[in-house]
């Protein structure tokens, strides 16, 4: 079974909800893998930043656990030795440019690709934490027949500040669970309940 999990701001815990969840059914038995969209994006990104100069292990962390921190350029090509990237930058500009140059699908083709390629247990679960866009939520709905989880951990941001984390907002949902914004206790409850549901099925 795949489950993708999506909220509808930044930094809401989506990827720490999902780790309670694999837990949760890694507790009980269950064969567990987290695959994520930006998973290619992520290895792009790495040797992109390679390309520039800086270490496999700081490229490698600029993308994945410190994607808000700003990286100065190492070898600036202007005057303006000021300049500085993120690793979301980095990661949301070949997730737009393959969107753009190669088709709008896909990252979306891909995750299905990859999901499908696992050697797993027919009882096993994927779970993925980076759910954003309605072709990701359709790839997991109805091409691998997987479910969605709305989940929100305090107020939404107004649309206008979203971004592409606000295009799911209005779509139905499988399980939709709230937590207040220093819920980290709810969430794991939750996470409990989720697991059971998905277990009993």
């Amino acid at each position: 079974t795949v489950i993708g999990v999506y909220a509808p701001s930044r930094h809401m815990g989506k990827s720490t909800f999902v780790k309670m969840l694999h837990d949760e059914l890694v507790k009980a038995g269950r064969t567990v893998r987290i695959v994520s969209f930006a998973d290619p994006l992520r290895e792009v990104a790495i040797s992109t930043m390679r390309g520039l100069g800086y270490s496999d292990s700081f490229a490698r962390t600029t993308v994945t656990t410190a994607k808000d921190v700003p990286v100065p350029l190492k070898h600036p090509y202007n005057s303006d030795m000021d300049a500085t990237f993120t690793g979301r930058d980095v990661l949301g500009g070949l997730g737009e440019g393959g969107r753009t140059h190669i088709h709008p699908d896909v990252w979306a083709r891909a995750f299905v690709d990859r999901v499908r390629a696992l050697d797993l247990p027919a009882d096993a679960f994927v779970l993925c934490d980076d759910m954003r866009r309605p072709n990701e939520k359709a790839a997991i709905e109805d091409q691998l027949l997987g479910l969605t989880v709305y989940m929100q951990r305090g107020p939404v941001l107004p649309k206008i500040y979203q971004g592409v984390d606000g295009l799911l907002q209005d779509e139905v949902f499988d399980f939709e669970f709230e937590f207040p914004t220093n819920g980290l206790k709810v969430m794991e409850k939750e996470a409990k309940t989720l697991a059971g549901i998905l277990l009993r099925d």
